[in-house]
C-alpha cells in the first residue's frame, strides 16, 4: 500500500474543553462527577473532544471520516495519543 500520499499530514483543532463532558463521562463510569477547570483529563478521555463534525452518510466503513491513512487489514480500534496532556477549561 503506498502511504505517500499520507506522509507528513497532520490535523489540528483548537477548542474550549468544558469539564461537563468528563463529569458525564465519570457518571457513566459510575464514578462521581468531580472533574472540574483545570483538571487533568484521565488518558484517552481527550476522545471525548474533538471529534469530527463529519454527517453519518460520509464516515467511513471503520467509522472514522477522511484523515485517518488507509490501513489494510484494518486494525483494531486503539487510543493513538500524541502523550500531551489535556486539561478542562
Amino acid at each position: 500500500m503506498d502511504f505517500a500520499a499520507w506522509t507528513g499530514r497532520e490535523e489540528t483543532a483548537t477548542d474550549t474543553l468544558h469539564p461537563r463532558q468528563a463529569r458525564l463521562m465519570q457518571a457513566t463510569l459510575d464514578h462521581a462527577p468531580a472533574l472540574g477547570a483545570g483538571d487533568i483529563l484521565p488518558p484517552f478521555w481527550h476522545y471525548l473532544y474533538f471529534n469530527s463534525e463529519i454527517p453519518a452518510s460520509q464516515l467511513k466503513e471503520d467509522g472514522h471520516g477522511r484523515f485517518l491513512h488507509p490501513v489494510s487489514p484494518a486494525p483494531p480500534h486503539v487510543g493513538r495519543s500524541t502523550g500531551r496532556n489535556c486539561s478542562t477549561a
